[in-house]
């Protein structure tokens, strides 16, 4: 009798086992390995803290890895990574294998500044006017369009009202979440902001390789969480 309980005692113990050691690697297998790069954080200070929320609240694990902007697209598209972080469609238009959460992260209107002491460009004249962009951005491709006088690039969004100010260029498109205010109090520095409305609106989006599609909709049902709760916030 003792024996065929013992039997019993070791195969549920056995049985216990299995379970915790099952858990474990699912849990394992849901920690993503998602790609970011230095502009990631120049567009909005909060966006990296924003995306640990949303995975936190998926229940999918997230690990950072820190590339430069091309190197983490590719291997984000091998499937070497399992993703990258906060992408422009036009970014990703080439790359097969990596798909949208459905839900973007940020919708944001970018708006054209010029030091205050200048006047602002007529917008059908502004092909005879330097822009300054942000490396690694991709939106500033766009911008670099509208010039025929050529175009400087900064590392950061301080660097590059730092050579407007130099009058290394005419004029920078910024989106407000950028903390502008903050970065031209501490340089004493004064802009105005050009025309009545932006001059580009876009959206960006955590790209997923293919493999991970059955995760696509819980991100974005917890982006959404995330966007109702910061509304509630007093």
């Amino acid at each position: 009798m003792s024996l065929i309980f013992d039997g019993k005692h070791v195969r549920l113990k056995s049985l216990l086992i299995l379970i915790v050691i099952s858990a474990n690697l699912q849990a394992q297998s849901e920690t993503l390995k998602i790609g970011r790069y230095p502009a990631v954080s120049l567009i909005d200070p909060n966006m990296i803290n924003t995306i640990e929320r949303a995975f936190e609240h998926s229940g999918i694990g997230l690990k950072w890895v820190d590339l430069p902007a091309e190197r983490s697209l590719r291997l984000a598209n091998a499937g070497m990574i399992d993703g990258d972080a906060q992408r422009q469609p036009q970014a990703v238009r080439h790359l097969p294998n990596l798909v949208a959460v459905p839900e973007p992260f940020l919708s944001l209107p970018f708006w054209l500044y010029v030091m205050a002491n200048k006047p602002c460009p007529a917008y059908a004249e502004l092909y005879r006017y330097r822009p300054i962009g942000i490396l690694g951005i991709k939106i500033y491709e766009q911008v670099y369009l509208w010039s025929k006088v050529g175009w400087s690039e900064a590392t950061s969004a301080k660097q590059l009202v730092e050579m407007l100010q130099r009058g290394r260029g005419d004029y920078a498109v910024l989106p407000d979440k950028v903390g502008i205010e903050e970065i031209l109090s501490e340089l004493g520095i004064e802009l105005q902001r050009c025309y009545d409305q932006p001059v580009i609106n876009t959206r960006t989006y955590l790209y997923l390789h293919i493999k991970h599609l059955d995760k696509l909709d819980r991100l974005a049902d917890s982006i959404r969480w995330l966007k109702r709760t910061q509304n509630q916030a007093p």
